[in-house]
């Protein structure tokens, strides 16, 4: 009797270790299907689809940063000025123009209409200037192919030449004594406008300013608690309309306090990029050269979620993990990693939305599911 109570407690107990191993099974193999809650598996297909790319973490020279507000200015050494060659009536020949209007060099964008409109023979005193003009024309052209062919001197070429020459100043002249149209030598963005439709302008008088609209300044105008960095500033960034571009060259900037009393103002000069128009406001991020090794990541890298922010590390073909982390300095490119990774680590660059939304619901946008 005792041997069959001790038979039944074995197999009793041997049926309650299958049931315990049954569940325990059960467990790993959600685990293995859904994953563990900090771990998000997406096959390297799809990564690949989706545009997922990765960069390995590592210690790089990061100097200090300074943020300043500041603008978008024109760039004089990239501009000129269409200048009244005559006194008079001035007429907007080129319909809506104003500051902004692009001009070229086959448009006429101003006419003055001279004091001397009155003289009764200045037509025919024009068409005479205007044959005599074409006549000469023609003449030279004719010695320039003879002259080619060794049918003409050399001393016949220059003297057609140089009557080509007074023909076209006579014209010039005479069409000046009635009236003069107005053109720019180059391409380019009005910047400046001087006089309005129907002025009277005098001769040598600045009408507009065109600029080649290929440079402009950025003025930061740093904070004067900022004096002793200045000295310490090798190149900016500015930021507009949530972009990043870069600021150039340093072309000027001291420690010299702006008559506001409150900032210096420190001048760059840039690549103009399209949308950008002069006197926009821009934040400007200054870098200094007070460099130390410090991890950093591209602003694709990082996600935001409820104030904090995360990155997403690789760790291996198809599995990532979200990482809190905290935030240094930035350059409007690249920001600073204080805490949360370490150098060598597979980081997520590109594609951290797809990531960031696999690890959120389980799956990736799209229908993905793992």
């Amino acid at each position: 009797m005792k041997n069959i109570i001790v038979f039944i407690l074995l197999a009793l107990l041997s049926a309650c270790q299958g049931n315990v191993g049954g569940h325990h099974h059960h467990d790993e193999s959600e685990e293995h299907h859904h994953g563990n809650s900090a771990e998000i598996v997406i096959e390297p297909e799809k990564a690949e689809k989706l545009g997922i790319k990765t960069i390995k973490t590592e210690y790089v020279p990061f100097g200090g940063i300074i943020t300043a507000s500041g603008r978008i200015e024109s760039d004089n050494s990239d501009s000129w000025d269409i200048v009244a060659n005559i006194s008079g009536l001035i007429s907007f020949t080129k319909k809506n123009i104003g500051i902004g209007s692009y001009v070229s060099t086959s448009e006429h964008l101003f006419s003055i209409s001279s004091d001397k409109m009155n003289s009764q023979n200045h037509s025919v005193e024009l068409a005479k200037c205007k044959a005599e003009l074409t006549k000469a024309e023609n003449l030279y052209s004719r010695l320039e192919y003879l002259r080619q062919e060794k049918l003409a001197t050399e001393d016949e070429l220059i003297k057609a030449k140089t009557e080509l020459e007074v023909a076209r100043a006579d014209y010039d002249r005479t069409c000046n004594a009635v009236g003069s149209r107005l053109s720019t030598p180059h391409n380019g963005y009005i910047t400046s406008l001087y006089i309005e439709n129907g002025q009277y302008v005098e001769e040598g008088q600045s009408i507009a300013t065109i600029s080649a609209g290929k440079e402009i300044l950025i003025v930061a105008d740093v904070p004067a608690r900022y004096a002793l960095s200045i000295k310490e500033i090798t190149g900016a960034n500015y930021s507009i309309n949530g972009k990043i571009y870069s600021a150039g060259e340093r072309i000027s900037g001291s420690d010299i306090i702006a008559s506001n009393g409150t900032t210096i103002p420190i001048h760059f000069k840039a690549e103009k990029v399209e949308g950008i128009a002069v006197g926009m406001p821009i934040e400007v991020i200054l870098k200094l050269s007070n460099s130390r090794e410090v991890l950093t990541l591209p602003k694709s890298a990082i996600a935001e979620k409820y104030g904090k922010y995360y990155s997403y590390i690789k760790i291996d073909e198809e599995c990532y993990k979200e990482i809190e982390i905290s935030l240094g300095a930035s350059d409007g490119y690249s920001i600073e990693i204080t805490s949360g990774l370490e150098s060598g680590l597979e980081v997520v660059s590109e594609g951290v939305y797809y990531v960031k939304m696999s690890g959120s619901n389980g799956s990736i946008p799209h229908g993905h599911s793992h």
